[in-house]
């Protein structure tokens, strides 16, 4: 392990890969976690128009979903 990292730091080739790496690799877990938040913000939403237009509140729905 000592080895790989000591060819990291000391090529610069390999430094320059290495970090464009874990850049494209933050990204990509960025992209798919807010994709993620938006589709609950949505879910969350359509929820709650849901709730409203049923007459309900949300609170009383909630605890009929958790007893079945």
């Amino acid at each position: 392990m000592q080895d790989l990292f000591d060819k990291l730091t000391t090529n610069p080739l390999y430094l320059t890969i290495a970090v464009i790496l874990v850049v494209v690799l933050v990204y990509s877990v960025f992209k798919r976690i807010t994709k993620l938040l938006i589709i609950l913000a949505i879910a969350l939403v359509a929820f709650l128009v849901y709730v409203h237009n049923t007459g309900n509140s949300a609170k009383d729905k909630i605890e009929r979903m958790i007893k079945k």
